[in-house]
């Protein structure tokens, strides 16, 4: 069982990444559990403070469109990615400047969450089971 923190009007998780170049490191993020979303994404200056930039870890341009409009970006690949208790090695990433009122970091996608099978509920802000299926 996981609990899903509720703030404001959306849901969210704690995530946790490398700092790069540091063996034991992670930095905690607060990001929006959004499976409508088809990558994760986190705020471009939040990857610049863990010490990842466009310049050297960039695999390739992004462009995405939601329902703010188009956004660019850029999008990484780091060692590990953990949420929810679960870690995913490799783990792509999309790096964009997002709004920072919300007090998140960014958004969870779909590249997580298509790894697992996931009770939800929304009322209690609770996932029940979660398999991992690759």
């Amino acid at each position: 069982m996981y609990k899903i923190e509720k703030n404001k009007e959306i849901f969210t998780v704690k995530a946790y990444i490398p700092v790069k170049n540091s063996v034991e490191e992670d930095f905690e993020l607060n990001l929006v559990f959004d499976p409508g979303c088809a990558i994760t994404l986190i705020n471009t200056s939040q990857m610049d403070v863990l010490g990842y930039s466009a310049r050297e870890d960039m695999i390739k341009k992004s462009t995405l469109t939601g329902a703010a409009g188009e956004s660019r970006g850029y999008i990484i690949k780091i060692p590990t990615f953990t949420c929810m208790n679960q870690t995913l090695a490799n783990f792509e990433i999309a790096c964009l400047d997002l709004d920072s009122s919300l007090g998140v970091s960014g958004l969870l996608g779909m590249n997580f969450f298509k790894h697992f099978r996931m009770d939800i509920d929304f009322s209690n802000g609770i996932i029940h089971t979660i398999l991992r299926i690759n």
